[in-house]
């Protein structure tokens, strides 16, 4: 009985679309700034800086989902058919990345309470190892240690890390416990370079 498979385009279409959604919806936490007339210039700037906190929470969760956005991409990329259980944990990964709006939103709102920093913190760390997940399953079916694995599976480890860090400071400081997430999209590309040259080197050594 051969196993069901499903479309890659359709795969790839519903993920794009969860995470259009998701990215754009983090602007609605960006308000314009309420000023009676006449306006100075000071009291402008003044609007503008209280309303800073909303930017940099947009910033962060919108460069953290497109860090997330290219890893998946890359994992869906090549073949035309997934199966039955990839496209099942690719759905617990977009669930993840559906809820980010709201957790972002609750830790703007909630800034200084080290709950709201634990449960942005897990919506990135429940995407991060699902897209582990994934890679392993891409791994499973090529039966061979891929780079998308190791970037999978590196990425879920820092996601981790950063995580438990993150939860961590928040308990004395919940917005820089937060902002440890900005580490997340760098790392990543950090830990593709040198898996990348690892992978270089070893080619070169092999005499075959």
């Amino acid at each position: 009985m051969s196993e069901e498979t499903y479309e890659k385009l359709r795969i790839a279409r519903i993920s794009d679309c969860v995470f259009a959604i998701a990215m754009t919806l983090l602007v609605f936490d960006l308000k314009l700034p309420v000023l009676e007339a006449p306006i100075s210039n000071q009291a402008f700037a003044q609007a503008l800086l209280g309303h800073l906190p909303n930017f940099t929470s947009w910033m962060l969760s919108f460069v953290v989902l497109a860090r997330f956005w290219f890893l998946h991409h890359g994992l869906i990329a090549r073949e035309e058919t997934r199966p039955g259980n990839f496209v099942a944990v690719n759905f617990v990964f977009l669930a993840a990345v559906a809820l980010t709006p709201f957790s972002s939103s609750l830790r703007v709102q909630y800034s200084d309470q080290f709950l709201s920093v634990v449960v942005y913190s897990a919506t990135f760390l429940a995407a991060a190892l699902a897209l582990w997940a994934l890679s392993a399953l891409d791994h499973g079916r090529r039966g061979v240690w891929t780079i998308r694995y190791q970037i999978g599976r590196s990425s879920a480890i820092w996601a981790i890390a950063i995580a438990i860090a993150a939860c961590l400071i928040a308990v004395k400081s919940p917005p820089v416990g937060a902002s440890l997430w900005l580490l997340f999209p760098f790392v990543g590309r950090w830990e593709r370079y040198r898996r990348k040259r690892e992978n270089a080197r070893s080619s070169d050594n092999d005499p075959g």
